[in-house]
């Protein structure tokens, strides 16, 4: 005897598989984004560089690199848009050629390169600008003393430190150098600081 049906006949039959329907396969795992992909593309977006410097290129790049570090952007090409996008109409002036035909690898490379060679002044005249008498000005000693060590540039760790010790006491006012001559074996950092009080007060 047929076993009666309860329900509509047709949603009864379409609930079932027939033994002709294909079977479909289940869906896979789907493809996801690594946690670091993601904060790699985070930050990428959201990286502001300082403003360039100019004056010092090479303390610029130290502190762009840091940026690309901590926020684990590697790519030479990333590096290189970043610096482009930075560079105020003057620098880019500077490295017109490489902008308007970078090269096809190490890009950023020769750009920092390039940009460090053009701005920062030339050993001999930073030389001339350490030896022709640069005044205190309204700086602090321990400015002055770091402006000299700047002029020096790699030179400052070789440099006798007796010549530094007089070029930075020569730049002093007369008044201070005087105050500071029973102190002038202090090492020349401290002597620098002793000098702010000085010339402070």
């Amino acid at each position: 005897m047929a076993q009666p049906q309860t329900g509509d006949p047709y949603l009864d039959r379409s609930s079932q598989p027939s033994a002709g329907d294909p079977v479909l396969p289940s869906p896979g795992p789907q493809p996801s984004t690594s946690h670091d992909d993601t904060i790699s593309t985070v930050s990428q977006a959201h990286v502001r560089l300082p403003p360039f410097w100019g004056h010092d290129p090479v303390l610029w790049f130290v502190q762009v690199e840091n940026y690309f570090r901590t926020r684990r952007i590697t790519a030479d090409t990333s590096k290189y848009q970043h610096v482009v996008e930075t560079l105020p109409p003057s620098a880019a002036a500077e490295v017109r050629d490489i902008l308007l035909a970078p090269p096809f690898n190490d890009a950023y490379t020769a750009l920092k390169d390039a940009l460090i060679k053009r701005l920062m002044p030339s050993e001999q005249r930073r030389i001339q600008q350490l030896l022709s008498g640069d005044e205190l000005g309204d700086r602090k000693p321990t400015q002055l003393l770091r402006h000299l060590q700047y002029l020096l540039g790699d030179k400052a760790v070789n440099i006798d430190t007796a010549i530094l010790r007089e070029i930075f006491l020569q730049r002093l006012p007369c008044n201070v150098r005087v105050a500071l001559a029973a102190a002038r074996s202090l090492p020349l950092n401290d002597l620098a600081e002793l000098a702010d009080s000085l010339y402070i007060s």
